[in-house]
């Protein structure tokens, strides 16, 4: 885990990481999906989709420019609340691991099922 405490504006900025990345992954989706949605009531789940996607982007970048707000000195212990994520990859990143690369190009990971 990480320290103890850190500054309330990196645990924020983890945050909007997340949240941008969800938002590109969701970009992502929609722009494969998009084909597939162009007639009658898949249009409204595209547009819900698109709702989505701009949602997680739009708190991400309010989460971003808060954190730059913050003083130095506010601080946090991110590891208690860290227990509460069920997904330990993400947990970690929450309370300042570093982010995982990606996998090498090619390569499909179907929650981490071998074949």
């Amino acid at each position: 885990m990480a320290p103890a405490l850190q500054p309330l504006s990196r645990t924020l900025g983890a945050c909007a990481g997340e949240l941008a990345a969800l938002a590109d992954r969701c970009e992502t989706l929609q722009a494969g999906l998009a084909p597939a949605l162009q007639s009658g009531a898949a249009i409204e789940e595209a547009q819900t989709l698109d709702l989505l996607t701009q949602s997680l982007a739009a708190v991400a970048d309010y989460l971003h420019a808060l954190s730059e707000t913050l003083p130095g000195d506010w601080r946090v212990d991110p590891n208690g609340p860290a227990r509460a994520v069920p997904l330990a990859e993400l947990a970690w990143r929450l309370v300042g691991g570093p982010m995982p690369s990606p996998p090498e190009s090619g390569e499909l990971d179907f929650f981490g099922a071998s074949s």
